[in-house]
């Protein structure tokens, strides 16, 4: 029986560190702002607006601001399978930029609860900006005619 207490302890001990190590981190790297890779026209608003509309996530990164990633709503493959480092960025002036290029009547669903693995597979945690920032992003979506609707 003494001898189980050090190998129980070994045990134990390997399951903390390696739980430890599955943790999410709070922060991520901060992306350059660019339009994004599916819009065609960078120079005008689409004409058209996308039959199942947008998702929109957001996260924290390491500089105290967020990072935004907006991809098609499809019934291929969920919208959280598709975030990859090609469709996000960082910041709200650029997140507007990129909204801008929508047509107006475009749908987008905003979800920043829970975790979500990107393409590269990285585990980022989803959240919403400070609540002066959502209204702020709320008020730009009512004035350039898009629907912005939180999950």
């Amino acid at each position: 029986m003494i001898r189980l207490l050090p190998f129980g302890l070994l045990v134990c001990s390997i399951l903390f560190i390696k739980c430890s190590k599955d943790e999410v981190p709070e922060g991520d790297t901060i992306y350059e702002c660019k339009n994004l890779p599916y819009i065609t026209d960078t120079a005008s608003r689409a004409a058209s607006k996308t039959l199942k509309g947008h998702v929109l996530f957001s996260w924290k990164n390491n500089e105290n601001s967020w990072n935004y990633s907006i991809v098609p709503n499809l019934n291929i493959t969920p919208a959280q399978k598709n975030v990859s480092i090609s469709n996000t960025f960082s910041g709200e002036e650029c997140l507007k930029n990129n909204l801008n290029y929508f047509a107006e009547g475009e749908e987008f669903i905003w979800c920043a609860q829970g975790n979500l693995v990107t393409v590269e597979g990285k585990t980022i945690n989803l959240a919403y900006p400070p609540d002066d920032i959502v209204v702020d992003l709320k008020e730009f979506c009512t004035q350039i005619k898009v629907e912005l609707t939180l999950e």
